[in-house]
């Protein structure tokens, strides 16, 4: 469960272009929940989901995932737990890079930087397995770029 405990936000605080993105967000988001946020231009979607994934701190309040506190975990410690669709398919990959080579990049954002070996026949039979599973023929496309 995510729960989201008097979460706020304030940009440029104290300033003339000072902008309050979020005020006392309470939220409770149970497992298996599939939840669509709606609203307007600059009503504090994006900000809400960058403080959820980690990519922005919140000003105050708590994000507790299962009663764990996440407000000052990494965000790339948070992605093995929480990760984003953008709107932009291309957001978030690098075209020039395959299919496999684009999976193990994020696969590799879920822990500390390290040198490790890239695709290896166990990384391409787990990708291919993952990607099987979206019945998107995609899993023998590996190695075009994206």
């Amino acid at each position: 469960m995510i729960q989201l405990k008097h979460l706020n936000k304030v940009f440029n605080r104290g300033k003339v272009n000072e902008v309050e993105a979020l005020r006392d967000i309470n939220l409770e988001i149970s497992k298996g929940t599939f939840l669509v946020l709606v609203g307007s231009n600059g009503s504090g979607k994006s900000t809400l989901l960058n403080i959820l994934s980690g990519s922005i701190p919140p000003g105050s309040g708590q994000i507790l995932l299962n009663g764990k506190e996440l407000s000052s975990v990494p965000d790339y410690a948070r992605s093995k737990w929480i990760a984003r669709v953008f709107q932009d398919p291309l957001g978030g990959t690098a075209p020039e890079l395959s299919i496999l080579e684009n999976f193990r990049l994020a696969a590799l954002r879920t822990g500390p930087k390290r040198l490790v070996i890239g695709t290896d026949h166990s990384f391409r039979r787990l990708a291919a397995e993952k990607i099987a599973a979206l019945n998107m023929r995609l899993e023998d496309k590996l190695d075009q770029p994206m």
